[in-house]
């Protein structure tokens, strides 16, 4: 073209034009949506994919990453990395390194999976150099997320730049929370894949660009409204459909909207152009999807959580703007069954053909245009009773001991069926009540082969209710008071003991040995829930023990007194595991119990394990172990005992004029902070501790080796809630049975990993050892925790 146009002036004159000419060209192609990676940088491609895409369900959290950039420029977005199961409400941010927000916009028509982008409505212009962080808020969990990404290196993606965790700039950013706020906490120098949008503009923030990135899909029938932003340029803009076809019944006018009532179902790929005052555009492609009205279907009984057994009606609703045309029913997502109705349907379901347990019911539903819907899964706990099968004896509220008492259906009196036991006899007690108007004395004792136990048959639940009124006695008692006496070899399982307030104890050892009560639940005791005086050989485990101690006082939820050695052995002799105990109380005037557990006086006491025990909500200590030797308390979750002020400073976890103790991978939460986390009290020696987490309140005493205590948060699920400064909550503490999953660890736990082996320290006696590795290796609902280390501390394992 230059050689048509003669001399030198015009030359030049030509060039200057062409050179214009490609500037403004490549403005418009820089303003083009096809074309934003020349112009707007992010620190991953599009292409790339988290190791660990979905973590799992967790609380409201913020996520955050540190960055700078090399050049002055303008943020206009945040990215994250979706998983299909991180639903419900995203907002991005953009703070300062010292935690001032600059700018916040909720994600809008994100897809299912993979990078989710939202724009700001105003660029923000940030410095060269300058540390920044950009999160995002989620409110189920269900996040991306490489553990230890940034440890030891940065990502660097020029002018960009994702910092290596380090004082100042951590990274693995996080805050819990309902709302957004900033994320000042860092776990494992994790990467939540999170991303900031940054055009290095040099500050002019004037190219023209679509903002909107996705556009919602509609139905047909339906109204659709949507409409489309850009920023940049100079205003006004002027839209149009550069190519492509709109779903039928939609319009795009001028100012950028989409209306209209799409009539055809489908996929509609389009592209759009801006124009702005100056004549400059940019544009970008979109997809509607137009989909058939969607039937919605829903279970509204049983209530989700509800308790069923024998034959139960399901029952719901569906509805559509076409015609129902059929409703079906599956259990724990297997194959679906026809229920009987359409908008308003039911279905019967024979629960004994399930296992007694959790289970899941969905419906589906099916409109007339061949669409269907499925509901939300409504969550049922299954209790039909298993029927135990090694029952050598029965016994019933209303049996009679003119019965055989060989089967169910010739059962005799509970004292009845007690009385014809020998060694190897296995009680089974139907379900009902059973009123207890003195203490129960079992009359006969198995053998070291051949134990009686007492047990629920599994048809229902079997209550022992105390009538005797407050008369200081215990409703079971074992021994005669010296040492050794009394019955043994004896085992009590799956009964509920309800003493009324009035009883002295539930169950209560004074000289005897070998005993186990296992899985029984026990309460409203006036002292103790499983009490002991000079006896050895004692198993308490999976008991729920709840409000005991408001009459008599003076004893704990369970209480080992004086413990006696029946024989040399040099292992364990009494066990204390896997027990969960709340709502206990010292109602003597002394003021010194209401403990969750004690191992109590004696002096040279034999070995005893306390482990997996899980104490909350107690007007007295933790666990404590006053004037006793020989204990290991391990992997125990303690959380905000000490609810009774008249105990003093009394701690949580407590050795008082003890020795040769170990507290191993335990947490405690303290409610306030004048009761000690970990308390020593007296005179005590080769106390030794390892992997002990804290909270709430300092230790009382300086240790060896101060690295063995881990102070920090340890992030509950949904702990219970109890007032700063509220008296007599113990009192009310939400019952064992309603904990649930409210005191296991969040994800980002700091207890994760944090714990040792115990059988793996030196100079533990041999058969020590053996006996720790048959309780160490399973949490408190028997979830297998690693050998050789790196469990999770607390009573359970993630």
């Amino acid at each position: 073209m230059a050689a048509e146009i003669p001399g030198r002036a015009s030359r030049l004159e030509t060039l200057r034009y062409f050179k214009g000419t490609l500037l403004a060209l490549a403005v418009v192609l820089g303003c083009s949506i096809n074309s934003l990676a020349q112009t707007q940088r992010t620190i991953w491609p599009s292409t790339a994919v988290p190791a660990t895409p979905d973590v799992g369900p967790d609380s409201a959290v913020e996520l955050g990453v540190s960055f700078t950039a090399d050049t002055n420029g303008f943020v206009t977005g945040i990215r994250f990395y979706r998983s299909p199961s991180n639903s419900g409400v995203h907002v991005g941010n953009l703070w300062t390194n010292t935690g001032v927000k600059l700018a916040s916009a909720t994600f809008t028509g994100e897809t299912a999976l993979g990078w989710q982008q939202v724009n700001f409505s105003t660029p923000v212009a940030i410095s060269a150099n300058s540390v920044y962080v950009a999160s995002y808020h989620t409110t189920i969990g269900h996040y991306s997320a490489n553990w230890n990404y940034f440890a030891t290196a940065g990502v660097n993606n020029a002018p960009l730049h994702a910092l290596a965790s380090a004082a100042g700039t951590p990274d693995g950013r996080y805050a819990y929370g309902g709302n957004s706020t900033f994320p000042t906490g860092s776990h494992q120098a994790a990467n939540y894949w999170v991303d900031v949008v940054f055009n290095p503009s040099g500050g002019t923030g004037s190219a023209l660009q679509i903002t909107t990135v996705q556009l919602p899909g509609g139905a047909v029938a339906g109204t659709y409204s949507a409409t489309l932003s850009a920023t940049g340029g100079s205003t006004p803009y002027t839209w149009s459909l550069l190519s492509g076809t709109l779903p039928n019944g939609l319009t795009l006018n001028a100012s950028g909207s989409l209306s209209g009532t799409p009539s055809l179902a489908g996929s509609f790929p389009f592209t759009v152009q801006v124009k702005d005052a100056a004549g400059l555009s940019a544009s970008a492609n979109f997809s509607i999807n137009v989909a058939s009205p969607v039937p919605t279907i829903a279970i509204t009984a049983p209530a989700s959580g509800a308790t069923v057994s024998g034959t139960i009606s399901v029952s719901g609703t569906a509805s559509d703007s076409v015609s129902i045309s059929s409703v079906q029913v599956a259990v724990d997502g297997g194959s679906y069954s026809s229920a009987s109705g359409t908008n308003n349907w039911t279905f019967s379901l024979n629960t004994a053909a399930l296992s007694n347990g959790a289970h899941s019911l969905s419906a589906k539903t099916t409109d007339t245009a061949g669409i269907s819907a499925t509901s939300s899964a409504v969550s049922i706990n299954v209790n039909n009773g298993t029927t135990a099968a090694d029952c050598t004896l029965f016994a019933s509220p209303s049996g009679n001991n003119a019965n055989s008492g060989s089967s169910p259906s010739s059962p005799k009196t509970f004292t009845g069926a007690a009385a014809v036991t020998q060694p190897g006899s296995v009680v089974c007690l139907l379900a009902g009540t059973y009123n207890l108007g003195s203490t129960f004395y079992p009359p006969t004792s198995g053998s070291p082969s051949s134990w009686i136990v007492y047990k629920s048959y599994g048809n229902g639940t079997v209550n022992f209710v105390w009538t005797a009124g407050a008369i200081a006695q215990p409703m079971f008692k074992f021994g005669g008071g010296s040492f050794p006496s009394g019955p043994a070899y004896l085992e009590f399982r799956g009964l509920n003991l309800d003493g009324q307030n009035n009883a002295l104890d539930g169950f209560f050892c004074q000289g005897d040995h070998h005993l186990r009560f296992i899985g029984n639940s026990i309460n409203n005791t006036g002292g103790s829930g499983v009490g002991a005086i000079n006896c050895d050989y004692l198993t308490s485990d999976h008991n729920l023990i709840n409000h005991n101690g408001y009459l008599y006082g003076w004893t704990s939820a369970i209480s080992y007194n004086n413990d006696q050695w029946f024989d040399n052995y040099s292992g364990f002799h009494n066990i204390v595991s896997n027990n969960i105990i709340t709502g206990e109380f010292d109602g003597s005037s002394n003021h010194t119990d209401g403990n969750g557990i004690i191992l109590d006086l004696g002096g040279n006491t034999p070995p005893a394990l306390i482990i997996n025990n899980v104490v909350y909500g107690n007007g007295g200590r933790c666990i404590q172990a006053n004037v006793a030797t020989n204990f290991w308390f391990v992997n125990n979750t303690c959380y905000k005992n000490n609810l009774d002020p008249s105990l003093g400073n009394a701690g949580s976890l407590t050795s008082q004029g003890s020795s040769n103790g170990y507290f191993i991978n335990n947490i405690t939460v303290a409610w306030h902070s004048n009761n000690p986390s970990y308390d020593q009290e007296g005179s005590n020696s080769n106390i030794q501790y390892f992997a002990d987490l804290y909270i709430g309140s300092p230790n009382n005493f300086s240790y060896s080796d101060p690295s063995q205590f881990i102070q920090a948060d340890p992030l509950f699920l949904n702990p219970p809630v109890y007032s700063p400064t509220a008296l007599g909550q113990y009192a009310t503490s939400l019952a064992p049975a309603l904990l649930a999953t409210g005191l296991t660890l969040l994800p980002l736990s700091p207890a994760y990993n944090r714990g040792i082996d115990p059988s793996t320290l030196p100079g533990v006696q041999a058969n020590i050892v053996t006996d720790l590795k048959k309780y160490i290796y399973a949490d408190i609902n028997g979830k297998a925790r690693p050998q050789g280390g790196r469990s999770d501390l607390g009573a359970y394992q993630h």
